[in-house]
């Protein structure tokens, strides 16, 4: 009998230490310490005062490293990031014990940059997008795309959109990640005002291609911009006042009080964790609003005023 009871326990340990994990990554978007948004002044190492109203931009060839130098891979998943939206990618079901670090292409690597977007089911990353990524075969897709205002005024024009095999490269981040309800989340920060280091930001910035200065934007992507989050939150909840979830945890319906007075043009944007959007509602002239999501999981609940994200709180939902 003690041996049986022995051999079970070893069982037990060998299945606890193999257990697969879920795998998440989220970016939090910022201008130095700050949110991103696009209304926002920011300023790069040259003092270059800008504002970023689009910030488009791709991931690739994403490898974790974990338990000891071991790899995995992840060659035919793309993610199209936009500053606009939070990046809450499930990367997939892993064995991980111990992560080390995360490594991922800035733009679309090899033979994919030069296929055809029409190829592919719209819902994925390089399908067509609005505005377009796509150059066209020869020269492929846009890596990232990033235009905005400058000026005393902000009333000046500038645009860079960099592509070009020959400047994709890769941003690495040594990170252990954070493990939440037998999840682990890969929580990451990206401050775009380095994307600009040591580029002139001013009305002549006008430039579409692979030379002059877009090798140097994808050189920032590939190693200033990323960093592990100072919070171990994740996603950036901005929870300051705004709106409060109860209850949460929910079984499934749960209601969103609004603690600004401004209800004018809001809207609720709620997402599952693979920025899969399940509802998008305009909010009355109550200061509350229903919410049904019968799923269990972990969502994120934003308010949108004008298509800017203004609030982000996560919402539980657990089996009834």
């Amino acid at each position: 009998m003690k041996n049986i009871f022995t051999l079970g326990i070893f069982c037990l340990a060998m299945f606890a230490g193999n257990a697969q994990t879920d795998v998440y990554l989220n970016i939090n978007h910022k201008l130095g310490a700050a949110p991103f948004s696009s209304t926002t002044t920011a300023q790069n190492n040259k003092g270059n005062n800008f504002q970023l109203q689009r910030l488009d931009y791709y991931i690739s060839q994403i490898k974790l490293t974990y338990d000891g130098g071991q790899d995995t891979l992840l060659a035919d998943l793309y993610i199209m990031v936009k500053g606009s939206i939070p990046v809450n990618q499930l990367l997939g079901n892993f064995t991980i014990t111990n992560l080390e670090s995360i490594e991922f292409g800035i733009g679309v690597d090899g033979s994919k940059n030069h296929s055809d977007p029409s190829t592919y089911p719209a819902a994925h990353a390089l399908s067509f997008q609005a505005p377009s990524m796509h150059w066209g075969w020869a020269a492929g897709y846009r890596f990232a795309a990033l235009e905005g205002k400058t000026g005393a005024s902000m009333n000046q024009s500038w645009q860079l959109h960099a592509l070009g095999d020959k400047n994709y490269g890769f941003a690495s981040v040594s990170t252990t990640g954070t493990m939440n309800n037998g999840d682990l989340y890969i929580n990451l920060d990206a401050d775009y005002t380095e994307a600009l280091r040591d580029i002139t930001v001013s009305g002549s910035l006008n430039y579409h291609g692979e030379d002059q200065v877009a090798p140097t934007l994808l050189q920032n992507f590939q190693d200033h911009v990323f960093s592990e989050a100072v919070s171990s939150i994740g996603v950036e909840e901005q929870t300051t006042s705004t709106f409060s979830i109860a209850p949460n945890p929910s079984s499934g319906l749960t209601t969103l009080w609004l603690n600004d007075e401004r209800y004018d043009k809001l809207k609720v944007r709620v997402s599952d964790l693979s920025g899969r959007l399940l509802m998008l509602e305009e909010i009355g002239s109550e200061p509350y609003h229903t919410l049904e999501v019968r799923k269990a999981g972990i969502y994120l609940v934003q308010l949108v005023r004008e298509g800017e994200i203004i609030s982000t709180q996560r919402l539980v939902v657990q089996k009834s």
